[in-house]
């Protein structure tokens, strides 16, 4: 029996062409790396701008600001379904003059979340003291939602600090001061 003689260059064909669509595959994968990385910015963790203290305004100084997170503990403290809720602690500096100072806090979407808080400042100090801690009464509704924030998978949640002078009543006579990204660490309570 006579078999058919095969081709020396047929090995060889099909070697390329394996070769070939496999080079196909890692380019198409690579792509769709490339592309997927470069699109999910918010899959970088939160890179957390360093401020300059003290920070001044026409009226107020501050020396320091901290924030965080702070867990729900009484379910009646804030809204429904609340788990985790922003908290932060304003510090003046010595030479910071009398105005009033109106905070706000901000989602990653930038809307207004909670109610506003509004201080009077003396000369260098609130009302007794040069340092206060507020909470907002709005969060983050599950920890799975807050461990998305640490790792920096959601858009950051803001701090607004607007100021205005001791007769300051109206939203339009306050300037803002500065806006601070909320840290995405549980705070000690």
């Amino acid at each position: 029996m006579n078999e058919p003689k095969r081709s020396p260059i047929a090995p060889k064909i099909i070697f390329l062409a394996s070769a070939a669509f496999i080079a196909v595959l890692l380019i198409i994968g690579f792509s769709i790396a490339i592309y997927n990385y470069s699109t999910k910015i918010n899959w970088i963790p939160h890179e957390l701008a360093e401020v300059e203290y003290p920070i001044k305004g026409n009226h107020l100084s501050i020396k320091s600001v901290s924030s965080g997170w702070i867990p729900v503990i009484d379910e009646e403290a804030s809204e429904e379904e609340t788990e985790y809720i922003p908290s932060a602690q304003i510090t003046l500096s010595k030479d910071s003059a009398a105005g009033k100072m109106r905070c706000f806090y901000l989602d990653g979407n930038g809307k207004y979340v909670g109610d506003p808080i509004t201080l009077d400042c003396q000369v260098g100090q609130f009302s007794d003291s040069d340092t206060v801690t507020f909470t907002c009464s709005q969060g983050i509704g599950q920890s799975s939602d807050f461990f998305a924030y640490q790792s920096g998978f959601v858009k950051e949640w803001y701090l607004l600090i607007l100021e205005g002078d001791s007769d300051s009543a109206s939203i339009n006579d306050y300037k803002e001061l500065t806006r601070i990204k909320l840290r995405p660490h549980i705070l000690a309570q």
